[in-house]
């Protein structure tokens, strides 16, 4: 018996050792006078009173925060409403001293918010402090103001090595900001912080000792991590994010926020909730990963298997049809549910451009011409939702999705479009009306160079693409097949050579072609 006790207790200590410290462990030794993990600040010093006067006005903040959580939460339901009131409540009266990750979340919610404002509202006027530098004309400018304030926040806490729930949920946030406004490619790193923090923190764990906020919220922190490398899984193919499914994933439960209280949810109804629009998220995750897997193994990949890959997209889109569209077209007292349709249409139709690209080319020795009209009806589908977002005056509080992502999405149905285009065989109908939407895009994008850093990258490229199909369908020159190679990642813009279609468009301003 003694053995077994010693045993145990050998056991128990050699478990403790190997635990990851808890959180304050790693505060100041006693009698030091420097802040040892002072290297791990982004920048110089800033005092927490500076930091809460870059705040904007109480008024127009709640202002903001009341757009958040209308039109951007639902998209991406990471924070508990009723929590964040009750701490921003306690905040304004003065109760408790804020906490650096909490402002660093006041400043991405307000950064994200703005974006939904039209250029010279004046609330962007409201939101500028003296001496400031941004254009109060412009919600990207403020954006990045805000943004920047937060950073500064999340540095000041010492994110990097001190850490806690509102610090991953102000870094969620800001990161699915990055891939709306300045691109999904820009949030790479960060995102590779937040699934580490995820992890430290144990989000994909079930807690049995905490209450049932506690737990929903790092579910939700879980799954907004998996929706992020869904932004990058299929957007870039040198992602893989398989790894991710290796992990146990418990789904948040599908009800508004305040039905869940500290001991019980109230039982889901059948209306959709906030949660919903992430569930199917969370589905599409797993469904691009298993294509992608898939795909990697191109002699696995045949006509069977994206047939199988068909139905189940298929399946997806007649569930969330019921749901967000039941009469098949929007409501005027329901228009979130009409946007919330519209951006998961757009997922769908990425997927079917990644199942039916092996077989849409008529030199691919697997050519399918089902798949070759399903992939041109695939990327002319984005390009409709593109224009939905971009005119669609009931999708108004929704445009600030064009300016990053939505318009990537754009860009790669454009560019499917074009391969289409260009491999003429079979394409002799179409071709005119195909050229017509593409124009279209092509003008959207041009008038989104300014505000968009997506389109400004891809504007010229895009506009030299225009300028080859127009010689080749005019029969005005001929592209050597390197530049049309139907083995080419037209999905991925990072392995499309940008550089020759920028030397294109100049040779062709200079009368070179």
């Amino acid at each position: 018996m003694p053995s077994a006790r010693i045993f145990r207790y050998n056991h128990r200590a050699t478990a403790l050792f190997l635990e990851r410290p808890a959180l304050g462990r790693d505060n100041y030794a006693f009698g030091l006078d420097t802040d040892p993990f002072a290297s791990f600040a982004f920048g110089p010093k800033v005092p927490k009173s500076e930091l809460l006067g870059l705040l904007p006005l109480k008024t127009t903040r709640e202002f903001l925060f009341s757009r958040y959580f209308t039109y951007q939460a639902p998209l991406f339901h990471v924070l508990h409403e009723p929590t964040f009131e009750q701490q921003y409540a306690e905040f304004t009266h003065g109760s408790t001293e804020p906490s650096l990750p909490w402002l660093a979340l006041i400043f991405v919610i307000s950064s994200l918010a703005v974006q939904t404002l039209g250029d010279g509202d004046p609330i962007l006027r409201e939101c500028q402090p003296s001496g400031s530098e941004f254009d109060a004309c412009d919600p990207q400018s403020l954006s990045r103001h805000l943004r920047k304030a937060a950073i500064a926040c999340l540095s000041e806490a010492r994110f990097m090595v001190r850490y806690n729930l509102t610090t991953l949920e102000a870094l969620l946030i800001m990161i699915y900001g990055i891939c709306h406004s300045e691109g999904v490619d820009r949030a790479w790193v960060f995102l590779g912080v937040a699934l580490n923090m995820g992890i430290a923190l144990r989000c994909n764990a079930n807690h049995l000792n905490q209450n049932r906020i506690e737990q929903q919220r790092r579910w939700r922190c879980w799954a907004g991590i998996r929706l992020l490398y869904t932004y990058q899984g299929i957007l870039f193919h040198d992602v893989d994010p398989s790894f991710l499914l290796a992990f146990p994933s418990l789904v948040p439960t599908d009800e508004y926020d305040f039905g869940i209280n500290g001991e019980t949810i109230r039982e889901s109804s059948t209306c959709p909730s906030s949660v919903s629009i992430m569930k199917f998220k969370l589905r599409l995750f797993e469904l691009s990963t298993w294509i992608g897997s898939s795909l990697s193994s191109s002699s696995c990949f045949d006509e069977a298997t994206m047939h199988r890959y068909e139905a189940l997209i298929a399946t997806e889109q007649e569930q969330w049809n019921s749901l967000f569209l039941p009469s098949g077209s929007p409501s005027f007292g329901d228009t979130a549910s009409y946007a919330y349709w519209c951006i998961l249409e757009t997922y769908a139709h990425q997927l079917y451009l990644l199942i039916h690209r092996p077989f849409y080319h008529s030199q691919s020795p697997k050519f399918l011409p089902s798949s070759r009209e399903n992939y041109a009806k695939a990327s002319i589908a984005l390009l409709d939702i593109y224009e939905k977002m971009c005119e669609l005056p009931i999708l108004r509080p929704y445009r600030w999705l064009v300016n990053g992502m939505t318009s990537f999405n754009a860009l790669q149905g454009m560019i499917a479009l074009a391969a289409c285009m260009i491999d003429k065989p079979g394409q002799v109908d179409s071709i005119a009306s195909h050229r017509v939407i593409f124009d279209a895009a092509v003008q959207r994008i041009e008038s989104l160079h300014k505000s968009s850093p997506v389109c400004e990258r891809a504007f010229p490229a895009i506009q030299a693409i225009k300028a080859q199909i127009s010689a080749l369908i005019d029969d005005e020159c001929h592209t050597p097949s390197r530049e049309w190679d139907p083995n080419a990642d037209w999905l991925d813009l990072n392995s499309n050579d940008w550089t020759f279609w920028e030397n294109f468009i100049d040779d062709t301003r200079q009368g070179g072609f």
